[in-house]
């Protein structure tokens, strides 16, 4: 086994550190943010690669569970997310590189929301910033969890009980795993729509 692979062993999985931070929001979001208005939601979209991971995988589908403090009557909310995305790899896996095979990215986003006070239509912006973990088949990351931040734009409106909203994002990982070239930042553009209940 390879140190890198052996490194790798020991660490808590990704899944297992995404469901800590979401206790934690959850246990002291009473006494931070109990005040506020709290809305679960979930979203669905694709992430287009960008910069080095576009010349070695495809557009692929991209998912988030969120939870957002705040209704539409604060001009800045937080949302905390847990997002998934999925890019296909046009290099077959067995290469042993890290451009190579299917490349998977999950993310803990903490976001702020900036937008007017409004409880028809509005746009907003946004900026988040939390850890990704980036994983290739067959090539062990040694970096473990990397910083991640995003900034983009969003619309949002009310259909029945139920906030729909769509976003365009340009998302930057503070990593060169999986980029092909040392000390290049992965990028990809994550275009979703969503539910908030």
């Amino acid at each position: 086994m390879s140190e890198s692979r052996r490194a790798n062993s020991g660490r808590t999985s990704p899944v297992a550190y995404s469901c800590v931070a979401f206790a934690m929001v959850f246990v002291f979001g009473g006494s931070k943010l109990g005040s506020q208005e709290i809305h679960p939601g979930f979203g669905l979209g694709v992430g287009v690669p960008a910069g080095d991971y576009r010349k070695t995988h495809d557009s692929g589908p991209l998912g988030q569970l969120f939870v957002v403090f705040g209704g539409a009557d604060r001009r800045l909310r937080l949302r905390i997310e847990a997002e998934g995305a999925w890019f296909p790899g046009r290099v077959p896996a067995n290469t042993g590189s890290s451009t190579s095979g299917d490349m998977r990215i999950l993310s803990g986003i903490a976001t702020l929301m900036i937008g007017p006070r409004a409880n028809g239509v509005r746009p907003y912006f946004l900026f988040g910033a939390g850890p990704q973990w980036i994983s290739v088949p067959k090539v062990p990351n040694p970096y473990g969890s990397v910083p991640g931040a995003r900034t983009g734009i969003g619309v949002e409106g009310r259909a029945r009980n139920w906030t729909l909203r769509a976003e365009i994002t340009g998302h930057a990982v503070l990593s060169d795993f999986a980029t092909g070239h040392d000390f290049h930042w992965g990028t990809y553009w994550p275009l979703t729509v969503a539910i908030q209940f």
